[in-house]
């Protein structure tokens, strides 16, 4: 019986069918091959991940301990007193509160910022618990992350051995691994304005004229968050270099076209002007015309809080902070001058003129506010080290120079920090571990300069690389491995006050702070088992007359239980002291706490 034409007609179709969706398949399959070879081989061999002077083994090694120096003690470490838990308050009180728009934390109004960071520390929050681990894992990869670009984007730029050494240097330098330890929003800042000094350097150079885009995505990606995580900063890095390459780069046209500033800037600045619009509903205003006064005009016209100083205190402190390869600094100078009229070294002069000279003149001076200088700085250090045309480095003038003041400095900084770890002994009546530790941390750095130098005058530059760059992580990782626990017992004056209250009263009990403390850290850790923390200026004899059926808890200082001493009923106060070391104040302190149970009273009664 033959088949009817419809069931032929049927099954000649879904053979047609399943021939194409055979041979789509295929296509995409060589395609998808195709994509992954050509970008298979434009990835460098195994061997040329190696960074300069290290073998891929001294690599591998010298990658994990710069990751361990960056986590080591993360969850350990009780919050510092003042910014970093002041932002640890704000992302707990947005994930609590669900109002992700305007800031609020007691005792922390002078800490108030753009909300990246206290989202994303909300964001570490929800997923692995509110702890110093997870506050600090959002600074640590920002940090880790300015590394990799550093290596990844500044390889077709400046060669891939110059990359691999600068972001070596960087994550060596004395400051910046300081930054992922502590949650505060210069890491993010750091990123960006890194990303965005780089895709720009990008945009000009010449195996990117066909292909513009992505870098411009990247540029104004880095400018939006950056705008987000710490205002107005990141728009006077890139701004500043972008104005200097327009005046003086030779492919300036190719800068303007590609970025197209005149459409993008305001699609960048777009994140931060729809926060800010809400911040503005919120608070009537009250927000943005305080971030605008305090971070604007406040800090460019006047110090706050002493931290200022007179022009040229930023290139005083890299000698310290960028130790030890502040001895290049010197030789960086002389190079950026010899070689004025490349375009990459007067790219990287603009960079460092919008990062940090720009700086120098604000009254206000804090180390993190030219943060964004130091990868231009790296990057210059191993141009001068691995510059094939250049006399070896003992032999030029501004490196035997630096290398003086290498040693001096550390010889130096070495006698004052042993000096004043004994005073700080002695003063606090701790442990003789603060002191031995201390003067391990002094060894390797005193090591390190002077081993550098006997490497440098006998022409064994690997050997000084090698030396610096492991003696460096060393350096980190003894830092806060073993010098900060020493400190650690007197600086848990906040978490044991709330061990204290938790132990005295119930849970769920209102506590009322009130002292001239105003430690952020406080009520942060009060708060993990206490909420809701009140901090006000209360009427404090009026509220322990006051019988009323709430459990209550009171945390004064010394000066206001004084005032209420006399008044306190021992049938209905339970009052007990706690005194340790206050680090933020570098004293010795009293907390009273007070704790109401009103079952006890009654049954007094």
């Amino acid at each position: 019986m033959r088949a009817p034409a419809s069931a032929k007609a049927s099954v000649t179709r879904t053979t047609l069918r399943s021939f194409s969706i055979n041979l789509i398949k295929s296509l995409k399959s060589v395609a998808l091959e195709r994509r992954i070879y050509r970008f298979a081989v434009t990835l460098p061999h195994i061997g040329d991940w190696r960074i300069p002077f290290l073998s891929l083994p001294h690599t591998i090694v010298f990658v994990v301990l710069i990751a361990a120096a960056l986590f080591v003690g993360n969850g350990s470490r009780s919050l510092w007193d003042q910014d970093e838990a002041a932002y640890a308050g704000f992302g707990r009180t947005m994930l609590r509160t669900g109002d992700w728009i305007v800031p609020t934390f007691a005792w922390s109004e002078v800490h108030r910022k753009t909300p990246l960071l206290f989202w994303s520390i909300g964001a570490s929050f929800a997923v692995f618990g509110e702890n110093e681990f997870a506050l600090r894992l959002p600074t640590v990869l920002a940090v880790m992350l300015t590394f990799v670009s550093v290596a990844a984007i500044g390889g077709p730029l400046f060669g891939r051995r110059v990359a691999y050494l600068a972001a070596a240097i960087l994550a060596t330098m004395v400051f910046i691994p300081n930054l992922g330890k502590i949650a505060v929003t210069d890491s993010l800042v750091l990123l960006f304005e890194t990303v965005a000094a780089l895709s720009m350097l990008r945009i000009l150079h010449r195996d990117t004229i066909n292909c513009v885009w992505p870098w411009a995505l990247l540029f104004w990606s880095s400018v939006a968050l950056g705008t987000l995580a710490k205002g107005p900063m990141i728009l006077v890095v890139a701004g500043g270099l972008g104005l200097w390459l327009t005046v003086f780069h030779p492919r300036r046209r190719q800068l303007l076209l590609g970025l197209q500033p005149w459409f993008f800037l305001p699609v960048a600045l777009l994140p931060v002007a729809a926060w800010g619009y809400q911040a503005w509903r919120q608070t009537n205003g009250e927000l943005i015309q305080w971030m605008i006064h305090w971070y604007g005009a406040g800090r460019a016209t006047r110090s706050v809080y002493g931290q200022g100083g007179p022009p040229g205190t930023y290139l005083v402190t890299f000698f310290l902070l960028m130790l030890p390869w502040a001895m290049f600094i010197p030789s960086a100078f002389a190079r950026l001058w010899k070689r004025r009229r490349d375009p990459l070294h007067l790219a990287l002069t603009g960079w460092l003129a919008s990062a940090w000279l720009v700086w120098e003149f604000a009254a206000s001076k804090l180390p993190a506010y030219v943060v964004g200088a130091y990868p231009a700085f790296a990057l210059l250090f191993a141009l001068e080290i691995l510059d094939p045309a250049a006399v070896p480095l003992w032999k030029r003038r501004s490196v035997r120079i630096g290398a003086c003041m290498l040693a001096v400095i550390s010889a130096i900084l070495a006698a004052g920090l042993i000096g004043a770890a004994v005073l700080f002994c002695v003063a606090v009546q701790s442990n003789v571990g603060l002191i031995l530790s201390t003067v391990l941390f002094t060894a390797i750095l005193c090591s390190v300069a002077f081993g550098v130098v006997r490497h440098l005058r006998q022409d064994d530059v690997p050997g000084a690389a090698r030396l610096m760059l492991f003696g460096s992580a060393a350096m980190v990782i003894c830092a806060w491995g073993l010098v900060i626990p020493r400190l650690e017992p007197m600086r848990t004056m906040s978490p044991h006050v709330a061990r204290h209250v938790q132990q005295q009263s119930k849970a769920g009990a209102q506590v009322d702070l009130s002292g001239s403390f105003r430690k952020p850290s406080l009520p942060f850790y009060l708060g993990t088992s206490h909420p809701p923390v009140i901090v006000a200026e209360m009427d404090l004899p009026a509220l322990v007359a006051n019988r009323d059926s709430q459990p209550r808890v009171l945390v004064l200082d010394e000066a206001s239980y004084a005032t209420i001493q006399n008044s306190v009923q021992p049938d209905e106060w339970r009052t007990s002291q706690v005194t340790g070391f206050n680090f933020d104040r570098c004293r010795n302190s009293t907390f009273w706490i007070l704790v109401r149970d009103p079952s006890r009273s009654c049954a007094a009664r």
